[in-house]
């Protein structure tokens, strides 16, 4: 998903050098994810553990105004990391997992 955003953001973007991303629009893409529950503040716990772990990793670099994060840069070296190929067969994937879930969604 992030690789995703650096891949359209390098392809069109001529004048920034750095992607951007605000923590509630990663957040909103984060939560298809998740699993549906009553329980928002464990899904939160959850995405935010996530997140801080792609932090360590060094592929977000968090950004604070005050005491908390309000936007991640997306660093370069996801690109290293991933690759387009890696992507492209990462997206099948999850297209197909989401298609099968949809599937047992509708037997219940």
């Amino acid at each position: 998903m992030i690789r995703e955003e650096l891949n359209q953001f390098d392809t069109t973007n001529v004048d920034s050098r750095r992607l951007l991303i605000p923590r509630e629009a990663l957040l909103d893409k984060m939560r298809p994810f998740y699993a549906k529950s009553d329980d928002a503040r464990a899904a939160a716990k959850a995405m935010d553990r996530d997140i801080n772990q792609v932090v360590d990793f060094g592929f977000l670099k968090p950004i604070k105004r005050g005491q908390s994060v309000t936007d991640y840069v997306v660093r370069p070296v996801l690109k290293a990391k991933i690759t387009s190929d890696e992507l492209e067969t990462l997206h099948a994937q999850l297209v197909q997992h989401a298609a099968s879930t949809e599937g047992n969604d509708n037997e219940g």
